[in-house]
């Protein structure tokens, strides 16, 4: 929740965070620590167990899912909280936040979102994602939520835009 809160309070709506967190820390959703977070994790066992019955996730998340009944699979759910954390990212990289935009720049934006927030650790951070599903795709998907949410929070940032018109790498300059 401290991560959500500091990325939102430096880059403002674009990472605004949803605020059933606030509900999930209140309620004891801690993670592995408190045993329960997004997933179950029973004491001894091996894996986790996502939050998948219906009745539950709606108590957990302040209120009835029926606004995403179109939409039930944890797939969506993925996408919604990752894809802008992603173009975040590339916005990043193309600011030269990180230094010089290319492969270095980009590995170490990875490696500060893996270590800092643990976001997409198991894609090697956001932009090794960024570089395996391509930048056409990234955009496809993004303007997709956008028109499913009607929410400016999926708008594709205009350096992800050229990177698909221009078909090149997260490695590359733009």
């Amino acid at each position: 929740m401290e991560v959500l809160k500091t990325l939102s309070a430096a880059y403002g709506e674009r990472m605004n965070y949803p605020t059933f967190g606030l509900k999930l820390v209140a309620d004891g959703h801690l993670g592995r620590k408190s045993g329960r977070g997004f997933h179950l994790h029973p004491k001894g066992a091996k894996r986790s167990e996502p939050l998948t019955d219906p009745v539950e996730l709606a108590a957990t998340f302040a209120g009835d899912l029926r606004n995403l009944k179109p939409y039930p699979d944890l797939d969506y759910i993925a996408r919604r909280l990752t894809l802008p954390l992603v173009d975040e990212a590339i916005r990043c990289l193309d600011e030269g936040v990180a230094g010089a935009p290319g492969k270095f720049a980009a590995q170490q934006i990875d490696v500060a979102m893996v270590h800092g927030s643990g976001s997409l650790a198991m894609h090697a951070g956001p932009i090794s994602f960024a570089e395996r599903l391509g930048a056409q795709k990234l955009v496809d998907e993004l303007r997709q939520l956008c028109d499913q949410t009607r929410s400016g929070l999926y708008q594709p940032s205009q350096s992800l835009i050229d990177r698909a018109k221009r078909s090149i790498s997260f490695y590359e300059r733009l």
